[in-house]
């Protein structure tokens, strides 16, 4: 993707700043023209185009008056506004980290519906990225943990994606970004890069995700030609080494998609009885969906045995499926501090 981006300012030391900062960081994904006058960025337009404009809130109404005008937001100064009515431009704040600012324009452009669909497709870098599926046999084994755990020991080594598909999730995040990219799935689709690059988020420990679904339902309606979509999109986008999904244990169509494109499934058990029924289970069905995919998906399942007592691979779970990892029982604590301690002392050797 290469955006062309038209910035005019009173203050064009910002906007150079601005511009200087974008260079360094988004070298290959925009490119930068800056005006500290409207008259002058007018000009420009007639001779050139430009997919998005950001301009100073005082030039609102020179811009509306332009016959034809790229899609545009305005520049507010001020800390905090009100939000937009329907219909109404965008605002976004002038004096905010790059980043921050990058991503709101981002998704403003996506958001306008007149992205062209040939400049959104980033060309595909090459770089090894691996998915890794965290499910269990029934709820509550702490599968959901235990894949945040690996994700923040794999974001030491490089760039990690979490998504969270489970329909009742139970991980605490203020984040609610996920919707928004089902949305680009369901409508226009070619907008799903812009969507992935604006929306995601990176958590203290290095860790990337969209936050959980605000509306579980629309996880319901996602096909399995979405779901190949989605995936194909996060692998292209060259942004990352490693994807790991936390679903639920339950088969529908872009589960089954989902285990078909993993490299590695990890289910999650524990010492109960129950658990152990539920993985026979669980690995007969799993089973039945390779005969009827017909392709090879047993051979990438693994147990990861939390809180276990010993390390020792317990026969119930039989020779045939691999132990890639084990946890000790912590002592009763928020989920936060067992995350921490776990990422810390949990063997995730085999995964």
């Amino acid at each position: 993707m290469s955006l062309r981006i038209a910035i005019c300012v009173q203050n064009k030391a910002y906007a150079e700043r601005l511009k200087k900062y974008w260079d360094k960081n988004y070298r290959d994904k925009l490119e930068v023209s800056v005006f500290s006058n409207f008259e002058c960025m007018a000009e420009y337009l007639k001779k050139y185009s430009a997919d998005f404009v950001l301009l100073e809130e005082l030039w609102k109404e020179n811009v509306e008056s332009l016959k034809e005008c790229p899609p545009y937001a305005l520049l507010t100064k001020q800390e905090y506004y009100v939000e937009q009515k329907q219909g109404a431009p965008a605002s976004i704040r002038m004096y905010q980290r790059g980043d921050e600012l990058y991503k709101e324009v981002i998704r403003e452009y996506a958001n306008s519906g007149q992205v062209k669909k040939e400049a959104n497709v980033s060309a595909k870098k090459e770089k090894e990225c691996r998915t890794y599926v965290f499910l269990s046999a029934g709820g509550g084994r702490g599968a959901s943990t235990v894949s945040e755990a690996f994700a923040r020991r794999c974001a030491k080594q490089g760039n990690v994606l979490k998504l969270d598909l489970q329909f009742c999730s139970g991980m605490e995040t203020s984040v609610k970004n996920l919707d928004d990219i089902l949305f680009a799935l369901k409508s226009r689709r070619y907008i799903l890069p812009l969507k992935l690059e604006a929306d995601v988020r990176i958590s203290e420990d290095g860790v990337a995700t969209f936050g959980i679904c605000e509306n579980p339902i629309d996880l319901l309606h996602v096909s399995r030609e979405e779901m190949r979509q989605l995936l194909k999109a996060i692998e292209e986008s060259g942004d990352y080494n490693t994807i790991i999904i936390d679903m639920d244990g339950i088969f529908g169509e872009k589960e089954r998609e989902i285990l078909c494109c993993a490299d590695r499934i990890v289910c999650v058990a524990d010492e109960s009885r129950e658990c152990v029924n539920k993985f026979q289970r669980l690995y007969q069905a799993i089973l039945a969906l390779q005969q009827l995919e017909k392709q090879e998906i047993i051979s990438k399942m693994a147990v990861f045995l939390n809180r276990f007592q010993s390390s020792v691979r317990p026969a119930k779970y039989g020779s045939e499926v691999e132990i890639c990892g084990f946890a000790v029982k912590y002592k009763e604590a928020e989920q936060k501090d067992i995350i921490y301690t776990m990422e810390a002392t949990a063997d995730f050797s085999n995964i």
